[in-house]
């Protein structure tokens, strides 16, 4: 009868609409869920990157004497001096952010002068033994051997 093909197109209908309700949700759902994941893995590249920017410095740059660590109203900074010369780099944090800054050894920290290198959360540099430095970033930690030792090594 015309009574039940009606009832049964509009429940064919109304199956129709629920599975394309439930395939939108699944897939505004595994959307987010990806987006979610970029963000992570971007962030760890981030943490990673300020952790392997650091130890190429240091490779860079990891003469004797060459190294030192001051401790600062901002934290602590590693110092790297270029050798024969009155310059140096210094890599600090400052308001979320790492940075290195090549300047006189003599001259004051400028922030504004410096290179933005990542988003950092706490930063951290210490003397392991006299030759390892332990570098922090993020909640994790790196190594970076300086050849030469450090000019304060503690």
């Amino acid at each position: 009868s015309m009574e039940g093909r009606r009832s049964t197109s509009l429940m064919l209908l109304l199956l129709y609409a629920l599975l394309i309700l439930a395939l939108l949700i699944l897939v505004v759902s595994g959307a987010r869920l990806y987006t979610n994941a970029l963000e992570m893995k971007e962030l760890h590249s981030e943490q990673r990157g300020a952790l392997a920017f650091v130890q190429s410095q240091v490779a860079a740059n990891g003469g004797a004497g060459n190294i030192s660590i001051r401790e600062t109203t901002n934290g602590t900074m590693l110092c790297l001096k270029e050798q024969e010369t009155a310059y140096e780099t210094r890599i600090y944090a400052s308001e979320g952010w790492l940075y290195a800054e090549f300047t006189k050894t003599d001259a004051e920290t400028q922030p504004d002068r410096a290179v933005q290198i990542c988003a950092v959360s706490g930063f951290d540099v210490s003397w392991q033994t006299d030759r390892l430095l332990r570098i922090t970033a993020d909640g994790r930690t790196a190594y970076a051997c300086s050849d030469g030792g450090g000019g304060n090594a503690a």
